[in-house]
């Protein structure tokens, strides 16, 4: 990897999209220390590697990727459904907008965070004990089956 390392470093620094699809690859830690040299990096393929931990995403979180593949990596699997495989990702890679060749809703900006924030924490919903409560149960299952 060193040896890898060196040539990329000297000839192609200015490397936008990398693929390293089908090489067996378990471990991220050495490819951290590529992906320092080329600090212009957007597009990483990963696919049908060996990495079994999402954690190992962890040691490239800091590169400001845009597209990333992952297919066929054996952590791909443990995720219940696919929004919570994309949630996982996009913690580690927030400006993300690919994920498998498939787009994703833009990232959110630190003051739309706030602004959600804001809303989220002055919404108090149904005080305990009231009678809006049941109402709002029944109102609720007689449209959801209305949509059947």
């Amino acid at each position: 990897m060193e040896a890898i390392i060196k040539i990329i470093e000297e000839n192609v620094p200015e490397l936008t999209c990398l693929n390293l699809n089908y090489n067996r690859i378990q471990r991220l830690d050495e490819l951290s220390k590529l992906v320092t040299k080329v600090p212009h990096l957007k597009t990483l393929n990963l696919s049908h590697n060996k990495l079994k931990s999402e954690h190992e995403l962890d040691e490239l979180k800091w590169v400001e990727l845009e597209e990333l593949w992952l297919v066929r990596n054996p952590f791909c699997a443990l995720f219940k459904d696919q929004s919570s495989f994309i949630s996982a990702v996009r913690q580690r890679f927030p400006r993300l907008l690919k994920l498998n060749g498939n787009g994703l809703p833009p990232p959110i900006a630190k003051d739309e965070e706030d602004r959600i924030g804001i809303c989220i924490s002055s919404v108090n919903g149904v005080p305990q004990g009231s009678i809006l409560g049941p109402k709002l149960f029944i109102l609720y299952i007689q449209h959801f089956q209305s949509l059947k």
